[in-house]
């Protein structure tokens, strides 16, 4: 259990919904699979990093974020991860 105190580590807090690829060569097979691959959407202990990539794949939350979206969809509920800003327009 983590309390708070410093670590290198980059530990999966809070809540972890786990992905499925469905674009066979992309993101669903041999080699590129997301749910083979182990990523995840979580809670990290690294908000400083939050917006910038430092994980090896997965998309890494505040505790608060991670806990929202975590009670927003279900098992089976497609996902999908665009760049940008949240409400920028594209």
């Amino acid at each position: 259990m983590w309390r708070g105190e410093p670590t290198e580590d980059d530990l999966i807090i809070t809540r972890i919904l786990t992905l499925e690829g469905l674009e066979d060569s992309v993101n669903r097979g041999p080699g590129c699979d997301s749910l083979g691959r182990y990523i995840y959407i979580h809670g990290t202990n690294h908000l400083a990093e939050l917006g910038r990539p430092a994980s090896h794949g997965c998309v890494r939350l505040s505790s608060e974020d991670i806990a929202e979206l975590f009670e927003r969809v279900k098992e089976g509920d497609a996902v999908v991860i665009v760049e940008g800003e949240p409400g920028a327009a594209a």
